[in-house]
C-alpha cells in the first residue's frame, strides 16, 4: 500500500509552489529592560499551494543592516490555510544595551531588516526543517 502511494506523493511534491512574502504587517516593541527586550513582528505571507500545513520551531536570527540585532522564535503553532494569506507572528529577542549600538542606524531614512534560520513546516505528523531567509528594506521616516 505505501509503495503504491509513494510515486503520487512524489509527483505532488514536485508541483509545491514557494510560499510568497508578503511585508511586515505590523511591529511592536513587546517589553523592554535592560538585560532583554521583545519585538513582537507579524510577516504576512502568502500560500499558493491547494493544501495547508503547520509551521512551528523556528530558530531564526534577525539582522539589521547585516548587524545581528538578536533570535526570533514564533510563540505557537502557524496555521498556513491553502491559497490564501495568513500572518505569522515572531517574537525577536534582543539585548538592549548590545542594540544602543544599533540607534545610529535605525535614524537613517532606510533599514535592511533580514530574518534567516530555519523553520518546521508539516502536515499529518510529518515535519521537515525549511529554510527561512526574508530581506526587506524599512523606511524609518
Amino acid at each position: 500500500m505505501l509503495t503504491a502511494l509513494l510515486p503520487l506523493f512524489f509527483t505532488a511534491c514536485n508541483n509545491i509552489k514557494d510560499i510568497e512574502y508578503k511585508g511586515i504587517k505590523e511591529s511592536k516593541l513587546q517589553s523592554l529592560g535592560i538585560q532583554q527586550g521583545t519585538i513582537k513582528l507579524v510577516l504576512q505571507y502568502y500560500n499558493p499551494n491547494n493544501f495547508g500545513i503547520q509551521v512551528k520551531d523556528t530558530q531564526l536570527e534577525v539582522y539589521v543592516n547585516d548587524q545581528y540585532v538578536g533570535i526570533a522564535e514564533n510563540p505557537e503553532i502557524c496555521v498556513v490555510p491553502k491559497l490564501a494569506d495568513f500572518n505569522f507572528p515572531v517574537l525577536v529577542h534582543f539585548n538592549p544595551l548590545k542594540a544602543i549600538g544599533l540607534v545610529r542606524l535605525l535614524n537613517a531614512p532606510n533599514v535592511n531588516l533580514r530574518v534567516k534560520g530555519t523553520a518546521k513546516a508539516g502536515k499529518g505528523g510529518v515535519w521537515i526543517r525549511v529554510p527561512v531567509d526574508v530581506t526587506e528594506q524599512i523606511n524609518m521616516k
